[in-house]
């Protein structure tokens, strides 16, 4: 009908998790034709070569949160309201507990204005890294800043984390093109429910509250 509201749940459950599997199926989710492919890159061998465009340089200092939430929101095309609390959000990305200052990296332009941005995130108990997120505005793209951003936190990690022997990226032609191969995949669960607005008669169906 027209005055429902229909909301959609997505639930990524590895398949060898077959509790979390179960839990699910029983709780109304059905499994989708879908499955989200996990990347890798490799990086125990030995360190990347990192290359920048003359003029361009990584940061030494931390770069102040607003700066990064433009050039995250420059590069992937949103703007208001999303963009209203950018620089709360990366404020508070930095209080996380696996957040890690050094496995930040900014790209910064001739005019030392932010460009570009990876930040890895490392569990001493994992023997992976995560990349999230890596961005670099739309003015600059096809100047190797994303490659340089990822080869250069690779060679942060292997430094620093020995036990770390690969960095996820995403499923994009981009990240298969600089050595990311797929290690696994997760099969994506659904959960469907139409929610009325609290002033329908229908909102009182005990079916309709989470």
């Amino acid at each position: 009908e027209s005055d429902d509201i229909q909301r959609t749940l997505h639930l990524y459950v590895p398949n060898w998790h077959t509790t979390l599997k179960d839990l699910v199926l029983s709780m109304g989710f059905g499994k989708e034709d879908y499955e989200e492919t996990s990347m890798h890159i490799d990086i125990k061998d030995q360190p990347f070569e990192v290359t920048l465009p003359e003029g361009y340089r990584f940061n030494t200092t931390s770069v102040p949160a607003f700066y990064l939430s433009n050039t995250h929101r420059h590069a992937f095309g949103y703007g208001l309201p999303h963009a209203e609390q950018g620089s709360t959000a990366f404020s508070k990305l930095r209080t996380m507990k696996h957040y890690d200052p050094s496995l930040e990296v900014v790209v910064l332009d001739p005019e030392d204005r932010p460009v570009a941005f990876g930040i890895a995130w490392v569990d001493e108990k994992m023997p992976y890294a995560e990349l999230e997120p890596l961005a670099v505005v739309w003015w600059e793209r096809r100047k190797g800043l994303g490659k340089a951003v990822i080869h250069e936190l690779c060679n942060r990690i292997k430094a620093k984390y020995p036990h770390v022997s690969s960095m996820t990226g995403g499923d994009q032609p981009f990240y298969s093109a600089i050595g990311f191969y797929p290690k696994s995949t997760t099969p994506r669960y659904q959960f469907q429910m139409n929610i009325y607005k609290s002033w329908d008669e229908r909102s009182k169906n005990e079916n309709y509250r989470f």
